[in-house]
């Protein structure tokens, strides 16, 4: 393949994605793309690179300076790949997308990323998901993100980065003027940090996608979320799926959601909101003539809770996907249900 490509001089795109190379590989690699200055897109994801790998990819890499889009996704690079890679994306001025989401590169390497990205002003995408930053990595990554005035879609999801991350992260979200996604999922954020994502998200009245499912957030933190969210009339894909509300939750998650006239997508699967929270959210679903996706799976509802359900989505004529598996219904709700889905 180094062969093949190294004369391929107007190559622009460079696919080699789970081909498990290892570091053998990309030093091989590294003799035939070095010289590739057309190419603006790069994806080397899912390849087992590990650290040594790292090392020979950025070396030869460095001289891109049309890169747009590099993917180095699954890696497993740890800190001292992170290291590498940090020091030529410095030289990627037009670097628009980068995802370096699971390589394990953990607090130290986030500081190195940081670092690395913090002066790429047109980029646009950044996925660090699935690191194991835990809060520290998180400090360095709200630090490096601060000047991204670009940055419209952010993922960190699945690191881990606990109340003291949130806050941290919190500190960055309230800059990014051009955020439109956001991913926090699965980061043991909890009620605390709820509260400090709440507040940040209040000045991004360009969001349209939120994903903090998984949080450990609970009815308190449903409170803070609630008020967080009232004013992003742009919102149109909401997620907030195995955060153990309740019915108390979904009542104060209620008082935000109803101002949301975008909402397309909603999600509160696994929350355990019960007949008296589907009562709850009843009166603002009704409401939301735009919502063609709706995930209550696991709520506990009951047949009970199914009335109030079907009362409030019959009008919703927009209403394309409804799962409400798990919830203990009758056959003839499930049936009813299934149908308006269905219309």
């Amino acid at each position: 393949l180094s062969e093949g490509i190294k004369n391929l001089n107007c190559l622009t795109t460079l696919d080699i994605s789970a081909n498990n190379i290892a570091a053998d590989g990309a030093k091989y690699l590294s003799n035939g793309i070095y010289r590739l200055n057309s190419l603006t897109t790069l994806d080397v994801s899912a390849n087992r690179l590990g650290p040594e790998g790292a090392k020979y990819l950025s070396d030869c890499i460095e001289s891109l300076n049309s890169l747009t889009t590099f993917n180095a996704a699954g890696n497993k690079f740890g800190p001292d790949g992170a290291k590498y890679l940090s020091e030529c994306l410095k030289t990627f001025h037009f670097l628009t997308a980068l995802k370096v989401s699971g390589n394990d590169i953990g607090p130290e390497g986030a500081k190195y990323l940081a670092d690395g990205i913090k002066d790429l002003e047109f980029i646009t995408v950044l996925n660090v998901a699935a690191n194991k930053l835990g809060a520290e990595g998180a400090k360095y990554l709200s630090d490096g993100i601060k000047n991204l005035d670009s940055l419209t879609t952010f993922n960190l999801a699945g690191n881990d980065i606990g109340p003291d991350g949130a806050k941290y992260l919190a500190e960055g979200v309230k800059v990014l003027n051009s955020l439109t996604t956001l991913d926090a999922a699965a980061n043991d954020i909890g009620v605390d940090g709820a509260r400090y994502l709440s507040d940040a998200i209040k000045f991004r009245t360009s969001l349209a996608t939120l994903n903090l499912s998984y949080n450990k957030i609970g009815p308190d933190g449903a409170k803070y979320l609630g008020e967080g969210i009232k004013d992003l009339h742009s919102l149109s894909t909401f997620d907030v799926a195995g955060n153990n509300f309740g019915p108390d939750g979904a009542q104060y998650l209620n008082e935000g959601i109803g101002t949301l006239n975008s909402l397309t997508t909603f999600d509160i699967s696994y929350n355990k909101i019960g007949s008296i929270g589907i009562q709850s959210l009843s009166q603002v679903l009704k409401t939301l003539i735009s919502l063609t996706s709706l995930n209550l799976l696991a709520n506990n509802i009951g047949e009970d809770g199914a009335k109030y359900l079907i009362e409030s989505i019959q009008n919703l004529n927009s209403l394309t996907t409804l799962n409400v598996g798990a919830n203990e219904l009758g056959e003839t709700d499930k049936k009813i249900l299934q149908d308006m889905a269905l219309k």
